[in-house]
């Protein structure tokens, strides 16, 4: 097992999964879906996070995330499945010059980051129980980057300096006092070196 743990009490550990390679090309039938490799990603990281006792797989409701978390849920024990469309992709934040450029609007952006941020409000919490909790919060690379950010008290604009394999695991810690501590970002060790995707 790669995580340390350090027996808190009532410390919640949260592993932030970004979804497999899929197909990018909208004029494709099957957009959106993933690919053969973007599957063997997902299995490799259902089987990686067999390691922990996760008690529920939280997953975004774009198709990309769904068929990534169905593929991880296999790989898993007796575990949870909930939808939340909290968990979408979207642009949160964006360097004005970049916004003109790409001529995106506005109004999306706002939107986009008031949705991640209820979703930092709804996951981010501390755990009352007793002993550890594993999450799972199968989603997409801004999101993850975003609440990555938001989670060790950063510049959340600097979101967008990031970058994050699919298929790569970010785990965050938080103590009883809400104390948090990233303990991994975009780990990607359970993925042989060519198979590792960026898109």
């Amino acid at each position: 097992m790669y995580l340390e743990v350090r027996g808190s009490v009532g410390t919640k550990y949260l592993h932030l999964v970004r979804h497999g390679q899929y197909i990018m090309d909208k004029d494709q039938k099957k957009y959106g879906q993933l690919t053969t490799l973007g599957r063997f990603q997902a299995r490799r990281t259902g089987k990686r996070l067999n390691e922990y006792a996760i008690s529920v797989v939280h997953v975004s409701t774009m198709i990309r995330a769904q068929e990534t978390g169905e593929i991880v849920l296999d790989g898993l024990n007796s575990v949870k499945w909930r939808n939340s469309s909290l968990l979408i992709e979207g642009i949160p934040q964006f360097p004005k010059e970049l916004i003109k450029r790409q001529k995106l609007e506005k109004s999306k952006i706002r939107e986009a980051k008031q949705r991640m941020d209820s979703a930092f409000k709804k996951f981010f919490n501390p755990y009352k129980g007793k002993g550890e909790r594993h999450e799972v919060l199968v989603c997409h690379g801004n999101i993850i980057r975003y609440l990555v950010a938001k989670s060790i008290e950063v510049d959340t604009s600097k979101w967008i300096n990031f970058d994050i394999f699919q298929c790569s695991i970010s785990t965050v810690a938080i103590e009883p006092d809400g104390k948090r501590r990233l303990l991994t970002f975009g780990e990607i060790g359970h993925i042989p070196i060519k198979k590792r995707t960026f898109l």
